[in-house]
């Protein structure tokens, strides 16, 4: 390799070489986090997803539940509770679901 410019180890005398050399690794690795990112955010909103859909199935066997002891004309004070708790994260996953959608959405464009 003699006489040839290594990639890394520029020639002595060519330090606007490297720092050029520097500033294109700096722009490349920049890009690559940009495009592990975008793969990143994709399945943080596919997880997202999964939560919200998670929360509603349990939400909707909770109403189950309450409507079922309220049928049988049991206390319903613990399953209400219960059901109060589940709503509230539902609501958590969704408005995380739909921020990480809304990120994802700037970052495609």
């Amino acid at each position: 390799m003699a006489g040839r410019e290594s990639l890394w180890l520029p020639a002595a005398g060519q330090i606007d070489s490297r720092r050029r050399k520097s500033a294109l690794a700096s722009i490349l690795a920049a890009s690559l986090s940009f495009g592990m990112a975008r793969a990143t955010l994709k399945h943080l909103v596919e997880d997202a997803e999964l939560r919200v859909q998670r929360g509603q199935n349990r939400l909707d066997r909770q109403r189950k539940a309450v409507a079922a002891l309220e049928r049988a004309d049991q206390d319903t004070t613990k399953a209400k509770r219960f059901l109060k708790i589940l709503e509230k994260a539902l609501a958590v996953h969704i408005a995380d679901r739909d921020r990480l959608t809304t990120r994802r959405a700037r970052i495609t464009r």
